[in-house]
């Protein structure tokens, strides 16, 4: 009997040890897929998730690439921590602007990759805009000083199916016309967007 309850025991100590690896399993893959900065997926994780929409989506979507104006300033002048809290921003109003069927993530450096699934080019214009001035809205201070936080948006648009590789060329094509328009502004399907009134 005693023998019976010791295996009995040993049986729980074993689930619960299972139990535990699960979790920390689980746990790791889960981090494997995020950038440790800002919570969004890496860049490999998000051309995964990209590559598997695009063989089964249907109708419209878009993709934005949005990009940090100046950032390299922001890191000189203010350090590097007052950069990171900039992109843990950004990234925080990307998520606040996003439902449950887009995907976003940061791609490297202050580069941000939004799919907006289900959303035309007028729905996506809308929803970038006011990404654009949630981030231009941001209160961040540095021993006193105020750190001025912009994003730059480049916006393709497309019905039914894509290749995410085209998707994102085209997005990056528009955002670097975004970027030499001036800053602080959004280039969707080739043409630059009024900002809305606030």
């Amino acid at each position: 009997m005693r023998q019976r309850d010791e295996l009995a025991r040993m049986h729980v100590e074993l689930e619960d040890m299972h139990s535990e690896l699960s979790r920390l399993h689980e746990d790791l893959r889960f981090r494997a897929r995020r950038d440790a900065l800002t919570g969004g997926l890496n860049r490999e994780a998000l051309f995964s998730a990209l590559g598997a929409l695009a063989r089964t989506h249907r109708g419209p979507a878009t993709l934005l690439v949005a990009d940090a104006d100046h950032f390299k300033r922001i890191n000189d002048v203010f350090g590097h921590l007052a950069g990171d809290e900039a992109l843990r921003r950004i990234a925080a109003c990307i998520a606040e602007m996003t439902t449950g069927g887009d995907i976003w993530g940061r791609i490297g450096g202050e580069e941000f990759v939004v799919f907006l699934h289900s959303s035309g080019a007028e729905r996506a214009g809308v929803i970038a805009d006011a990404i654009r001035r949630a981030v231009a809205a941001i209160d961040l201070t540095v021993d006193g000083k105020s750190v001025s936080v912009t994003v730059s948006i480049g916006a393709a648009s497309v019905v039914d199916a894509f290749d995410p590789v085209d998707l994102f060329r085209r997005a990056d094509e528009y955002l670097y016309r975004a970027k030499g328009g001036g800053r602080d502004r959004i280039v969707l399907d080739g043409r630059e967007l009024d900002p809305l009134p606030v």
